[in-house]
């Protein structure tokens, strides 16, 4: 159901994929984690409702529970130099 192979993953490792129909039009991208008790799927939030969809579409093991966990994460990031100097010395 994905671009990537995620069989050969081992818990604590991810990659990136991407999750197409049958047609082949994209449905989202995103950054598929492994962990010892499952498998945490990252994207934006403008995909997150298609994405859930899609996967619960192709369901076939009855033991398999999707949470959508949106509401208790959060990601921050900061790139660049040296941001915090630099707004501290006013340059």
């Amino acid at each position: 159901m994905s671009s990537n192979d995620v069989k050969g993953l081992r818990a604590g490792g991810g990659c990136y994929a991407t999750f197409l129909t049958p047609k082949g039009k994209m449905v989202a991208d995103a950054c598929i984690c492994l962990a010892a008790d499952g498998i945490l799927v990252l994207t934006m939030p403008a995909t997150r409702g298609p994405l859930l969809e899609h996967l619960r579409r192709y369901v076939v093991a009855e033991r398999l529970e999707m949470v959508d966990r949106t509401g208790g994460w959060a990601l921050f990031s900061m790139a660049g130099g040296n941001l915090l100097g630099s707004a501290l010395d006013g340059s």
